[in-house]
Order: C-alpha cells, then sequence, then structure tokens
C-alpha cells in the first residue's frame, strides 16, 4: 500500500489511518513504524521463529514528496534495522519487545519523525507441538546379581522421528536399592523444529528385584541349609558306597559347618562366591587293614544367591578338592580313600591359595578345626 506524504491539513485525517502523517511543527512527516513493519510467525509452540520486515518504500516516498535529496534517503533507509528482543524459541502468548534502530542525524535531514520507535508484540497463531518422551524408545535392563548388577541400555526404534542416544552414569558394581541415571543426548531445538516437545531428557531407574550374592553364613536360612545339606549327601552316597565296596568301614557322616569364600570385588554373572558344606566320617579296615581315621569331605556349591523372596539357588554343586583327582588319603594303586585327613592340608587347598582376592567367612566351628 502507497501511503500520501504531502504535509498539509487535507489529507492528515487520512494519512493518520494509514501510519504516516504531517507534521507542521517540523515541517516534515512523522510515520508510525509499528505500522509500516510487518511481523511474521512460523513454527511450532516453544519454537517459534519471527521475522521482521519494514516497508522502506513508504518511508522514501514521504522523503520524495518532500524533495529530499537521494543521498540523504539512501543514508536513512540504510541505517533502518528493526528487531525483536527475542526471535526464536518462542511460545504463543510470549511478549517480546521490537525496537527501531536508525541514522537520528539522516532522519533530521530527511524531515522524518518516527513514531513507536519501539512496542510490545504478543505471539501467537503457531501451531502446537507434540509431547515427545525419549524415554518411550528405551529399555534399560538390570543383569546379574547384587551387588555386581550391570545395566544394558537398548534404544528402539522411533518409527522413523530421529535417532536417540542414551548414557547410563553408572553400568555395572550395582546392588539393590541403588538408582542410576540415564540421560537422553537429544537436540531439543531440532526436535523441536520437527513439532516435537521433549518432555524429559533425563530418568532414574531403581535396582530391585536382582539375586543377591552370599557373602556370609549368616545369609544361609535353615530351610536352604537343609536343601544343600540333601544335595551334598546326595553327591556323597555313592562314594561311601565305594569304601564299603573296597572293604573299608566307613561310619559316622557328619556335617560339621560351612563357610563362604566370596570375591573382594564382586563382578559379572559368575565366579563371584563358593560355598562348602563340610562332612565329616571314620574310616578303617580294607586290604592293607587301614588304621581308623578320621576323614573330612568337602562339597562345593558355585554362584550361590538368594532372591528377592530369599530363596536360594547356585549354580553347581561337586566334591570340594583343589589337588588334581582328589586330596587321597589312602592309596595303594588299588583302591583309595578320597578325602583329607589334614586339615592344615586341606585349608591350604581350599582357602589359602584365595586369600588374596577372596573374603573367607565360616562357622566357628570350621574356624576351631583350622587351627
Amino acid at each position: 500500500m502507497r501511503f500520501s506524504r504531502v504535509c498539509g491539513t487535507i489529507i492528515a485525517t487520512v494519512a493518520v489511518a494509514l501510519g504516516v502523517t504531517g507534521c507542521a511543527a517540523f515541517g516534515g512527516n512523522q510515520i508510525d513504524m509499528e505500522e509500516i513493519t510487518e511481523v511474521e510467525v512460523s513454527g511450532f509452540d516453544g519454537a517459534g521463529n519471527l521475522d521482521i520486515s519494514v516497508d522502506k518504500d513508504e518511508i522514501r516516498w514521504a522523503m520524495e514528496d518532500e524533495e529530499v535529496p537521494d543521498d540523504v534517503q539512501d543514508s536513512l533507509l540504510s541505517s533502518i534495522e528493526v528487531s525483536a528482543s527475542e526471535d526464536k524459541n518462542l511460545s504463543n502468548e510470549q511478549e517480546v519487545t521490537i525496537s527501531l534502530k536508525y541514522n537520528e542525524r539522516a532522519a533530521k535531514k530527511a524531515k522524518i519523525k518516527f513514531k513507536n520507535e519501539e512496542w510490545t508484540y504478543t505471539v501467537e497463531g503457531l501451531d502446537e507441538a507434540e509431547a515427545f518422551d525419549p524415554f518411550d524408545y528405551v529399555t534399560v535392563n538390570f543383569t546379574g546379581n547384587s551387588p555386581a548388577v550391570m545395566v544394558d541400555v537398548n534404544p528402539q526404534s522411533t518409527s522413523g522421528k530421529g535417532t536417540l542416544n542414551f548414557t547410563a552414569d553408572k553400568v555395572s558394581g550395582l546392588a539393590n536399592g541403588d538408582k542410576i541415571t540415564v540421560t537422553c543426548d537429544i537436540d531439543e531445538e531440532k526436535w523441536a523444529t520437527k513439532g516435537y516437545k521433549i518432555t524429559q531428557t533425563s530418568k532414574e531407574y531403581t535396582v530391585e528385584g536382582m539375586p543377591t550374592i552370599v557373602t556370609s553364613v549368616k545369609d544361609i536360612k535353615d530351610d536352604d541349609l537343609t536343601n544343600m545339606k540333601e544335595a551334598a549327601e546326595e553327591l556323597i552316597q555313592p562314594y561311601i558306597d565305594e569304601t564299603l565296596e573296597y572293604g573299608f568301614d566307613t561310619t559316622g557322616l557328619k556335617y560339621i559347618g560351612s563357610m563362604v569364600l566370596s570375591k573382594k570385588e564382586l563382578r559379572g554373572n559368575s565366579g563371584n562366591n563358593e560355598v562348602i558344606l563340610m562332612y565329616s566320617f571314620t574310616v578303617s579296615g580294607g586290604k592293607e587293614n587301614f588304621e581308623e581315621t578320621t576323614g573330612y569331605l568337602p562339597i562345593r556349591f558355585t554362584d550361590v544367591t538368594l532372591s528377592t523372596d530369599v530363596a536360594l539357588s547356585y549354580g553347581d554343586v561337586r566334591e570340594a578338592y583343589s589337588t588334581a583327582g582328589g586330596y587321597k588319603m589312602y592309596n595303594n594303586n588299588f583302591n583309595a580313600l578320597r578325602g583329607y585327613d589334614d586339615a592344615s592340608i586341606m585349608y591350604n587347598e581350599l582357602i589359602g591359595r584365595k586369600t588374596n582376592n577372596y573374603n573367607v567367612d565360616m562357622e566357628d566351628k570350621l574356624s576351631e578345626l583350622f587351627n
């Protein structure tokens, strides 16, 4: 639209309506900057942009009506800048300040006076952004046993929305009750331009319900110990039957205590502990009339854990010999007695080699045996 810029009473009413008025007081024209500035909004609510443009032709026409020299016109027009206090990441109903900068000396020569050199603009018309929670597209799993639980973070497909990257602040050595924070490395501004409003960029997870590694004999309840004894004695009985076939008199098998060896640095899903149930028996006889001797049979349970309902489980159960083939109390090349008849040798083979890497906890009656 072209506004008349002739200063005079006859057209003053029209000019006021259009944003340009004659100004007899200083012999030029007054121009309302708010009227000749166009503000366009684009984007989404929370990520809106402003594009501001000034109709400089209106100013030039006003100066031409006053026969302002071309160099003065050019000087003024090139100096005019209109900007907003904020023009990015805008939201509906947000107020910004739009202000004018210009060469005041050139304006005075051009007989131009600006009205509304600064005004408030309220943003509106931006499309609503879609709420987007990155954590709808990731699975966080805990594996292993407490306190050696590990974290597995697996991003899922966003169905073409974009790639998401997640990191956990701690990924191993966790116990039940520990908390971790998973963070999504996401460019919120970039996603906002696509029409998505990110609802959260980090989320806390709690380790819970994971089996617990047994580290003390006190962790083993009476019912669990009874079940372990049954498994141990089921393993021992064929051996006792075998000694009887060889002519030995084997009697008095009894449980005498338990001990737990647990790694000082618990890691991974297995190999962190073992529970040893100790049995003693009396044996004599055989082809060479073996003297009555007290023997010891250690039975090892590996990877012993307690679940959340305090049920005990283990990976394997076997005779706990460190010497290849089993330590033999007696061996005449035809028949042999497996087991230990010397508590100090048994201690060195079962425990002595592991004290650098393992903590050892045992019942008092075993401590007395080894001492």
